[in-house]
């Protein structure tokens, strides 16, 4: 399939409570860093490599949405959800490989391409070269990150447990994927059997869930840089980056 069938994909339903005030009167993606907001970011680097047909599924202060031209899910329920109910919204949108994109991360543009020449139904981005960013983020990077182990064949084997160490972690997800509408057909099918539990899931827990059933799912390395700006800090550290040099986004 070519580049410039590819959809994407931005879920920016919540609002980012660890951000404090910077997130009182706008959604958390429109947080500027370097001069621009993170969800301008991201449509840049989406335009890169062509891809144009893009939906947003929003929640936090929607109507602040208006002013962008992208096909628009809204998740009414977004106090009480997580992302994987906002995926679900935008299920419909998903009839061609699709570029699924957390809305308070920034990327370069081969992060993008190298998930997209990945071959599978469900490919996680993720970034080997992790620690670096953690340990600027954090005085201990074990109590933010997560497990993240594959396969020889790039086949994820464990995500989104905690670790004590972390020796054997071989990455970190991004909060990029691709999907394919096989793909999305496997998360319904796994959803149906969770009712009871579809709003309190958050997405590595999905992924781990359907590892569980014996789903396969790919990982790519996005071998590029990016950055998650989920605190003050992080934007503070992400602004010092990129105004260096360190972190190229565009």
């Amino acid at each position: 399939m070519k580049e410039s069938n590819i959809k994407g994909l931005i879920l920016a339903a919540g609002r980012g409570s660890r951000m404090d005030q910077l997130t009182s009167e706008h959604p958390k993606c429109f947080t500027e860093l370097g001069g621009k907001r993170l969800i301008d970011w991201q449509l840049e680097s989406f335009d890169k490599v062509s891809i144009n047909q893009i939906a947003i599924v929003t929640g936090y202060l929607k109507e602040q949405f208006d002013e962008y031209d992208l096909i628009k899910f809204n998740n009414e329920n977004w106090q009480k959800t997580n992302m994987v109910s906002s995926l679900l919204r935008a299920a419909s949108f998903i009839d061609s490989n699709t570029i699924v994109s957390y809305s308070d991360i920034v990327f370069h543009k081969n992060a993008l391409t190298n998930i997209i020449k990945h071959d599978g139904d469900i490919v996680l981005g993720y970034d080997k070269n992790w620690l670096n960013q953690w340990q600027l983020r954090f005085d201990d990077p074990k109590e933010d990150a997560e497990s993240f182990e594959i396969s020889d064949h790039n086949f994820v084997l464990d995500i989104g447990n905690e670790i004590n160490s972390t020796d054997k972690v071989m990455g970190q997800y991004t909060g990029l994927f691709k999907l394919t509408p096989i793909g999305m057909e496997k998360i319904k099918k796994i959803l149906c059997k969770l009712q009871d539990k579809q709003d309190s899931l958050d997405m590595t827990a999905l992924f781990r869930l359907m590892i569980k059933e014996g789903i396969k799912i790919s990982a790519a390395e996005i071998n590029t840089d990016w950055f998650e700006i989920d605190t003050p800090n992080d934007l503070e550290i992400a602004d010092k980056l990129y105004n260096s040099g360190q972190l190229k986004i565009s």
